[in-house]
């Protein structure tokens, strides 16, 4: 006999064989990143495709332990979230500049969880939302950036204080000075950024329209190397200007860098340094009256011509 009460049993089927999808990258593959940039991963959705679904993922250091933390990121940790139906979405990672010089350092993009939008609970791992392990990690390097080894740049300004992080600079540098006999000045140079490793740099004059060569001369062709250990930041050689007596306008000469290297990595070099050497000797000339005009009698009514003399240049 059945009852009439309880005539009725309902049964659930519950979710399974991956109802709401496996999720993991496209590939495993390792990739660089530079700073900043963006670097978009592309998570794929195996399975079943019902409902809406969010994914959790986090950068963490490839190295553990090892000294890395995460950071110049604009988000560590987000989300994504794949709509019914949706079978892949970006996952973009953003790197921001911080103006730090800093070494290549690797991460990891992991997948950490899922959550489903249907508000039925898995019975087993995969029955409903899970994470693919074995496509749940995507390393990945930032590259090196501002300079980690230095960058060698002429300073014309106060040099500065020692142990400081010297910016790059976004000028070309220009030194004027003054026609003398004879007269050495300091060309300083500092390693700006970063101070990784032990460096040398080659320096050395050259032409433009003041010349080291010519009958005349400006200067004194220079030319050397420098070295900067880890603590260096400031070295200085001496370049000489010479005074040929001969009246002239602007004159320019030009000190490259030339050949960097190092221990651990290459430096960059900054621009070359323009040496501009002021007018000299009354380059534009001295205007006076002639000796023989000194004085000049004019009758009233009447019209003189005086002589007005240029000297010098």
């Amino acid at each position: 006999q059945i009852s009439s009460q309880a005539n009725v049993v309902q049964v659930i089927e519950l979710k399974g064989n991956n109802a709401n999808g496996i999720f993991g990258f496209a590939s495993n593959l390792s990739t660089n990143i530079s700073e900043p940039g963006n670097l978009t991963l592309i998570v794929t959705r195996q399975g079943g495709t019902y409902d809406t679904v969010t994914l959790t993922w986090a950068i963490v250091p490839a190295m553990q332990g090892a000294g890395a933390v995460v950071y110049d990121f604009v988000a560590n940790t987000s989300q994504v979230v794949f709509p019914p139906g949706v079978r892949q979405a970006p996952l973009v990672v953003t790197t921001f500049s911080d103006g730090l010089p800093s070494l290549a350092q690797r991460f990891t993009v992991v997948l950490l969880s899922v959550v489903s939008g249907d508000g039925y609970v898995s019975t087993t791992p995969t029955s409903g939302a899970s994470i693919n392990g074995l496509l749940s990690r995507w390393n990945f390097t930032v590259l090196e950036n501002d300079y980690p080894y230095g960058l060698l740049q002429f300073n014309t300004s106060l040099l500065p204080p020692p142990r400081t992080l010297v910016p790059a600079a976004t000028s070309s540098p220009v030194l004027y000075v003054d026609k003398s006999n004879r007269t050495a000045i300091l060309v300083y140079v500092v390693r700006a950024m970063g101070t990784v490793g032990t460096i040398s740099v080659d320096y050395r004059t050259q032409d433009g329209t003041a010349s080291s060569s010519s009958a005349t001369p400006h200067y004194v062709t220079t030319g050397g190397t420098l070295s900067f250990l880890p603590t260096d930041q400031v070295k200085s050689f001496p370049v000489t200007i010479l005074d040929n007596l001969i009246p002239e306008l602007w004159k320019t000469f030009y000190v490259v860098l030339a050949n960097p290297r190092g221990d651990l990595g290459v430096p960059s070099i900054g621009s070359p340094l323009t040496i501009t050497i002021r007018p000299s000797h009354n380059a534009a000339g001295v205007f006076a009256f002639s000796a023989s005009s000194s004085l000049v009698v004019v009758v009233e009514g009447a019209s003189a011509t005086d002589t007005i003399v240029r000297g010098g240049g």
